[in-house]
């Protein structure tokens, strides 16, 4: 057999030994530290994305519904965002499952880390799982989430999990609340509010709109379309519009701009212990609802209900008792060509809240006995007016008298007593059983209807 040269057999045991090392390396490098962020929106989402290799660590963002379909094992913690989210049997069983850890993996030291945000819910407190020193930051570094914030945020989990000996910076200092109007920039004061080379200059005559809530934040510029649209609108309905940042931190901004109409983007109660039906009632102004919806318009407009049980207490329900009326969508979550999710504008629905907002201006400002009440009441057919625990005749009678001592006209034929009251009310406001025949068209001839047009009905 012909021996082969002495290079040649260096060269390939070279190659082996190089290849055997790589091999041991590639089995022995540290893994590195995986964080799984859920349940932000996509401007968000590009935050973490983009502070994640300065960590450095691995981020992998998804929505919550992919919960319960994720290996969690994979990640070393779980930033989880928890507003208006309640997990199914199957989410809740894999949390646990992650947070205890998984008994058929012995290489595994103990359960994952699960940072909730924002933990002042008790949602959130039930599910966090987290070293001392995250639980303590988790709301500060969260509530203005920027890519600093994020990324020290980041650095945290790495150092307090892994023992990684990084920097971790402070929350980024930003104005806790303030007035804004077109861009991100937050003044402290109406007066610089108003000095702002972009804020337009007062005219004579016009009202005052608030714009306040939770889902207000001019520094997320990537979702603040839906916002312009609006205050573009309301100024061509004659408003001059004053957005409110951190309202409920400092609710004092809003009675210091003397609005004439608030618009609330609701969610939950706008201020604790019943501090804001006090407020709106020492305001006197209307307080309408604008809400931003979670998922896109297609989705929206399929879904039967509009919208979630959990999201229409914490949007609908829960404002209400504040005195936050006429619930409006006016934006939802639209994916573009990446994918990824922002807040366009639904700008008929925008449209509707201007004018609904200019029609109420208008009734707040004309005189009572110019405006036009209907009182509605409840009765079946052939039955009696009935109202919870209330005599509902006299109760509505008596409301009436209220009414015309506030300046209503009740016009000259109103019933002095409340016997005529109740014979006029039985005549007159009754409801007709379509089973009675000739009843309706006795009533239409004797009981003197309101008659409205098809058209306009």
């Amino acid at each position: 057999m012909k021996k082969r040269p002495l290079a040649a057999v260096i060269t390939a045991a070279a190659v082996l030994l190089l290849f055997a090392a790589a091999s041991v390396w590639a089995v022995r490098r540290p893994k590195p530290f995986s964080v799984a962020v859920v349940g932000f929106y996509d401007a968000d989402n590009l935050l973490w994305s983009a502070a994640a290799p300065k960590a450095p660590v691995r981020v992998e963002v998804f929505p919550r519904s992919e919960l319960a379909k994720k290996d969690l094992s994979s990640y070393d913690a779980v930033i989880l965002r928890t507003i208006g989210w309640r997990p199914d049997q199957a989410q809740a069983a894999a949390l646990e499952q992650y947070r205890r850890g998984d008994p058929s993996r012995p290489e595994e030291t103990g359960g994952g880390a699960i940072a909730a945000y924002p933990l002042t819910s008790d949602l959130s407190k039930d599910l966090s799982a987290v070293p001392e020193p995250v639980a303590e930051n988790i709301d500060s570094y969260l509530q203005t989430l920027t890519e600093r914030n994020a990324l020290a945020f980041l650095r945290l989990l790495l150092r307090e999990i892994s023992g990684s000996e990084v920097d971790v910076p402070p929350p980024e200092e930003l104005p806790e609340s303030g007035y804004f109007y077109l861009g991100p920039e937050i003044s402290p004061t109406l007066e610089e509010l108003f000095a702002r080379g972009d804020y337009p200059a007062p005219r004579s005559g016009e009202a005052c709109a608030a714009l306040i809530g939770p889902f207000l934040n001019p520094m997320k510029t990537s979702d603040f379309a839906p916002v312009e649209y609006l205050i573009h609108r309301l100024e061509e309905k004659g408003f001059r519009v004053v957005g409110i940042y951190g309202f409920k931190k400092n609710p004092e901004l809003l009675e210091a701009c003397r609005p004439d109409l608030i618009i609330d983007f609701p969610l939950g109660r706008v201020l604790p212990n019943d501090e804001a039906p006090k407020l709106f009632s020492h305001l006197n102004v209307p307080v309408l609802s604008a809400i931003s919806l979670s998922v896109s318009r297609r989705q929206w407009e399929k879904e039967p209900t509009g919208m979630t049980a959990s999201y229409q207490n914490l949007a609908v329900a829960l404002p209400e008792l504040d005195g936050v009326t006429e619930p409006t969508p006016i934006s939802t979550l639209e994916p573009g060509d990446d994918g990824m999710a922002f807040r366009q504008p639904l700008t008929d629905r925008i449209d509707r809240l201007c004018d609904r907002a200019a029609r109420w201006l208008t009734l707040k400002n004309k005189p009572n006995d110019q405006k036009r009440l209907a009182v509605f009441y409840h009765r079946q057919p052939g039955g009696a007016i009935t109202a919870q625990s209330l005599d509902a005749i006299e109760s509505l009678y008596r409301t009436l008298l209220f009414l015309r001592g506030q300046g209503y006209n009740l016009g000259d034929d109103f019933p002095p007593t409340l016997e005529e009251f109740s014979r006029r009310l039985d005549a007159e406001g009754k409801q007709v059983g379509s089973w009675a025949p000739g009843a309706l068209e006795k009533f239409l001839a004797s009981g003197h209807p309101e008659r409205i047009p098809a058209e306009t009905y």
